[in-house]
């Protein structure tokens, strides 16, 4: 697949884009198995599908690739999203897969002050990356 999109950058002349989108979680309007659950049942399972029908997906952005964007491979292997160390309280991951992420994570990218390895031109400030 890393060939492939490698490919795609280098030769292709329209680019891929990839939407990224966020479900609400309804737990009064959703249902498993004809059963209403409490809003843990959802949270902590992660092997269960929510219905587009009870919890549509709602695009909150778009990732579109740059032609000839490719990071040599150490600038790609130095960089790290910390989505559990840096989110607000608010916005903290949850669910039994989020609190199995951190002890799995490798430890290279927890070091403190480590900027990630993030290339020139991309600033990040908690868990938001800016293109610029």
């Amino acid at each position: 697949m890393q060939d492939e999109l490698f490919r795609h950058i280098k030769e292709d002349s329209q680019m891929s884009s990839f939407d990224f989108g966020v479900q609400f979680l309804d737990a009064g309007r959703m249902s498993y198995w004809g059963s209403i659950r409490d809003p843990d049942f959802w949270i902590e399972n992660a092997s269960v599908e929510w219905s587009e029908a009870d919890a549509p997906f709602y695009r909150v952005g778009r990732l579109t690739l740059l032609r000839n964007s490719q990071l040599p491979a150490e600038a790609s292997e130095a960089v790290y999203f910390d989505v559990t160390n840096n989110s607000m309280p608010d916005s903290k991951p949850v669910g039994s897969i989020n609190r199995a992420r951190c002890p799995a994570e490798p430890p290279a990218g927890r070091r403190e002050g480590a900027d990630g390895g993030l290339p020139s031109g991309v600033a990040a400030r908690g868990s938001k990356f800016l293109l610029s």
